[in-house]
């Protein structure tokens, strides 16, 4: 009659061994399914990534977000994040592509922004672009979008940077004003915020970039081609949260400002009401598709030659875009009625 007894324990022992492992397995996968979302600066136009994160939206997808993190205030940064796995998804401009060609890995999933929103600012003595000829400019770093936007402004105006105009990198846009503040430089290239205090200064804007409607990748939303590979549910729960995120923009500005001002710092209600008025065209696209022209221009852009060997559709995969817009999860989202 004792083998009863034995035979329970055994039984509960064996329970207890197969319980242990299943409880570690489950925290490893939740730890794993926590991970880093990456942006190259602190600008109005990755708001919708502000807002996701301050909604909760990513969870409510069932997305684990550990941090949005500020990638050192360059596009080259967060490229670089997003090879090495560290932010698997990032928000970034053309970068994606100069690391794409050096066999990074990487594309674009969505669109931000397809065309650069940026100025040029200037000391308040300089006249006309042509006067900066022999002067220096600020700009973020070597390959970045901010370089790239100051190169082609100035080619409208018969300048070449590096040669006719010099550059010094300074990784982010804080510095750049910083040193055009104090007259280190005589010019930088600046994005909203930032803009809204050199023009608060006293200092210039010499060209305005945003209104020459250049096709380029200001903003988009790129990802490890490895990590959307193995775990495309993340990759589409994040596209969900983003896509509400641009309709929350769209329709609760007091919401958007909110997280303007708590990601880039801005306190003031007028410099928070410009720039949430600045970026909100960006977002009129109810499904963000990457526009070809706008990756073409990155290309076109490059100082790579290698870049002129590649096709803009390399860098894109909408697939993922694809599959939500015909589950017709936006036209429900935006209550029965899609418009493009």
């Amino acid at each position: 009659m004792c083998y009863k007894p034995i035979h329970l324990l055994g039984f509960l022992l064996a329970l207890l061994l197969l319980h242990i492992p299943m409880t570690q397995s489950s925290g490893q996968s939740l730890k794993k399914d926590e991970i880093t979302i990456g942006y190259s600066s602190p600008s109005g136009v990755f708001t919708p990534l502000y807002i996701a994160q301050e909604q909760s939206l990513f969870r409510k997808y069932g997305l684990g977000v550990k941090e949005l993190l500020l990638l050192r205030g360059t596009g080259p940064a967060a490229a670089q994040m997003l090879v090495s796995g560290s932010a698997p998804i990032a928000a970034l401009g053309g970068a994606l592509v100069e690391a794409a060609i050096r066999g990074g890995g990487l594309v674009y999933i969505a669109g931000t922004s397809n065309h650069l929103i940026f100025s040029l600012y200037s000391r308040p003595e300089i006249g006309r672009p042509e006067e900066l000829k022999g002067k220096t400019v600020a700009v973020d770093a070597k390959g970045g979008s901010i370089e790239l936007a100051t190169a082609v402004a100035l080619k409208q105006f018969g300048l070449t940077l590096g040669k006719d105009v010099n550059a010094i990198y300074l990784g982010g846009p804080v510095a750049q004003l910083g040193v055009l503040e104090k007259r280190v430089v005589d010019a930088a290239t600046l994005s909203a915020p930032t803009t809204l205090k050199a023009k608060a200064l006293g200092l210039k804007e010499l060209i305005n970039i945003g209104a020459l409607k250049l096709p380029y990748i200001h903003a988009a939303i790129g990802v490890n081609r490895a990590f959307a590979k193995s775990s495309p549910e993340m990759v589409e729960a994040f596209l969900k949260a983003y896509i509400e995120a641009m309709k929350i923009m769209q329709e609760e500005p007091e919401t958007a400002k909110m997280a303007i001002a708590k990601y880039t710092g801005i306190k003031d209600p007028e410099a928070l009401k410009a720039t949430y008025e600045t970026f909100l065209p960006a977002f009129h696209q109810r499904v963000p598709y990457v526009l070809l022209d706008s990756v073409q221009g990155v290309l076109n852009f490059s100082p790579s030659v290698e870049a002129k060997t590649h096709r803009a559709e390399e860098f894109i995969d909408h697939s993922f875009l694809e599959k939500i817009e015909a589950s017709s999860f936006v036209k429900k989202l935006y209550g029965g009625e899609l418009k493009p």
